[in-house]
């Protein structure tokens, strides 16, 4: 199966963007409830 290194790229971005938002809701939640 061949995987176009761009979509494959894109995919990766899109997915880090998706964790970095969950990453700062968590941490901005935490700051929150202390």
């Amino acid at each position: 199966m061949h995987i176009d290194p761009h979509t494959l790229a894109r995919e990766l971005k899109a997915k880090a963007i998706e964790l970095g938002f969950e990453a700062c809701g968590i941490s901005a939640a935490t700051e929150l409830s202390e």
